[in-house]
Formats: structure tokens, sequence, C-alpha cells
């Protein structure tokens, strides 16, 4: 058995064009296609999904019995009508200052809290995942600059460290070449913590968006990953 959690980036840049898609549509149908396959989700793995931009909510939360819900969550939340506009209660980092005392809903898509959302989810899997040691992952899709590095990379480093040190897995993939340099190599270098602990460590760049290839891929490698553990698991 595993636990896996998705964090998925629901900023307004993953409205811009993949094909004649959107990289929205284009990442939500492989994963769809990912939590529908027994292989790859396994029926008694915990799965969980969480969007962010503006910090993070929770679209699905840790649980059993994902099937079931897939369908509801692909044409609710993360439907084309709903994404980078996920309403969420006060899921804000509470460090931000320039809010009113309390605006209710929000909007998730201004901006790329990937750091924060790294802390939170780590946080989230560590505690929820006691028993599931080397079987927890955490999938993170992102399609553009981290807006929060200087704010919450030191902290989600830790947790990070955490982490990896008991053998578990991290896997980043970011869609568009919007990711700079310096970013790819932090995304790289969590990659290394979580190989360096005995864990599934990638980072997968899918630049190319003129059409769903890249995406495709990137998908497939997560899968492998995935159905390689699963495998091993059950013998």
């Amino acid at each position: 058995e595993k636990m896996v959690l998705f964090g998925w980036d629901v900023s307004f840049s993953m409205r811009e064009a993949v094909g004649d898609s959107t990289r929205m549509a284009a990442c939500r149908h492989q994963l769809q296609t990912m939590m529908e396959d027994p292989r790859i989700i396994a029926d008694n793995d915990m799965v969980g999904l969480v969007a962010f931009g503006y910090g993070c909510s929770y679209l699905l939360d840790i649980g059993p019995n994902l099937r079931a819900k897939v369908p509801s969550l692909m044409s609710g939340a993360l439907g084309d009508a709903g994404h980078g506009v996920v309403q969420c209660q006060n899921e804000r980092p509470q460090r931000v200052k320039k809010w009113e005392k309390d605006p209710g809903n929000y909007t998730l898509g201004v901006s790329t809290a990937f750091f924060y959302t790294l802390d939170q989810t780590l946080r989230d899997l560590l505690e929820k995942g006691k028993g599931y040691a080397k079987n927890l992952w955490l999938i993170v899709l992102t399609d553009g600059e981290p807006a929060d590095t200087l704010l919450f990379k030191d902290q989600a480093l830790k947790e990070v460290g955490k982490y990896t040190a008991e053998g578990n897995n991290l896997i980043v993939i970011t869609i568009s070449d919007d990711v700079k340099e310096n970013s790819e190599k932090i995304f790289s270098d969590l990659a290394t913590m979580a190989q360096k602990g005995g864990g599934v460590g990638q980072y997968i760049a899918a630049k190319d968006v003129t059409d769903d290839a890249a995406i495709r891929k990137a998908f497939s490698n997560v899968a492998e990953a995935l159905v390689d553990v699963s495998g091993m698991t059950q013998q």
C-alpha cells in the first residue's frame, strides 16, 4: 500500500494553450488516466489532491475509495470553468500581510505558492502516513516560477529533509519553459534529496507545449515509477 498526494498548480497560466487544448486540460486528462488505472493506483492506496496558487487547498482529502471520486473531481474543481478560480476558505499563507481581515472565499489562481505548498503537504504526509514508511509519494505539478522562494523555501527544505530521510518519494513536474534555470536547479536538488534518502526522486521538465506529447511523456514517467513500486510492494 502507498499514500500518494498530488500537488496541482491552478495558477492562471495553466489556461495557456497546449496545441488546441490548455495546459490544465492536457494535464488533467493525464491525471485522470493515472488515477483510474488500478495498476498505478491500487484499490487500497490512499490518495489526495491539493490545488495551489496563492496558498493551497485540498480538493480531495487523503483517503481511500479514490476511483469513485475521480469523475466529479475532474468535472468540478479541476473542470474548465473552474480552474484558476478554485474557491477556498481562508487557506492562505498567514504571513502575507496585505489581506483584509477575512476575505472569505478567494481565488487561488493569482500566484504560485510552491514552497508554502511543499511545506504544508509534506507535513500532512508525514503526519497521516505513519506506517507507510518509504511508501509516501508527493507528486507536484507546476507551470511557472515559484512566487514564494524568499518567504518559504528554507522552511520547505527542512521538511523535505525530514521526509526524504525516511526513504520517501518526491517527483516534481514542470510544464512549459517559463521555469528559470535557478528554479530548475532547486527542483533538481529536491529530487536528489529523495534519491539520497533511498527513495524515488525525479524532476521532469515538459518544456515543449506546442502539443501534449511532452506532458504525456512526463506523466508516463510518473506512472512507471508508481507501477514499479506497486509491483514491489505486492510481491
